[in-house]
């Protein structure tokens, strides 16, 4: 299955802490391959992702419009689903959800390794479409490690029913 996608994400780098002053505006295409494979119970995806990014970097107190940045990264997700208490998931189904990411700039030869992800997760599948999962996120940054209680609730909207 393949996808095309638009990401606007607005931050305040994680090593500023509260004292920080840098807000980073960061705009991103991206285009992505996923495909998935069944073995015994469990439903893996293979998902290979290629973004264009673009950064806007508007310090609070040093404003400098323009001051913009680019650059491409490339990110592999391993992602293994297996159901706990069906053979498949289904409506009523308990799963276990772990995956690792690992993001790489590319043509950046200094800095090739951006980051890290691993994550590992509990949920419940409600409906064919909505599910429910809580779990821990382990980053590995090359400047920071850190943990994240996550929380997701995933609705599938399919528009071709419309």
């Amino acid at each position: 299955m393949g996808g095309l996608g638009y990401v606007r994400v607005d931050f305040r780098p994680f090593e500023d802490g509260n004292n920080g002053n840098r807000d980073i505006i960061e705009n991103r295409l991206y285009q992505q391959v996923a495909i998935k494979q069944a073995w015994a119970r469990a439903t893996f995806e293979h998902r290979f992702r290629l973004e264009q990014r673009w950064f806007d970097k508007a310090r609070v107190d040093d404003y400098r419009p323009g001051e913009n940045d680019y650059s491409n990264r490339g990110r592999y997700r391993l992602q293994v689903i297996i159901p706990l208490n069906h053979e498949s998931i289904q409506p009523g189904t308990y799963f276990v959800n772990v995956n690792n990411e690992t993001f790489l700039n590319v043509g950046d030869d200094e800095k090739v390794f951006d980051q890290n992800r691993l994550a590992f997760a509990g949920g419940h599948q409600f409906t064919t479409d909505a599910n429910l999962q809580l779990g821990m996120l382990w980053q590995a940054r090359r400047s920071a490690d850190f943990f994240r209680l996550q929380f997701y609730y995933t609705h599938n909207f399919d528009l071709r029913k419309h």
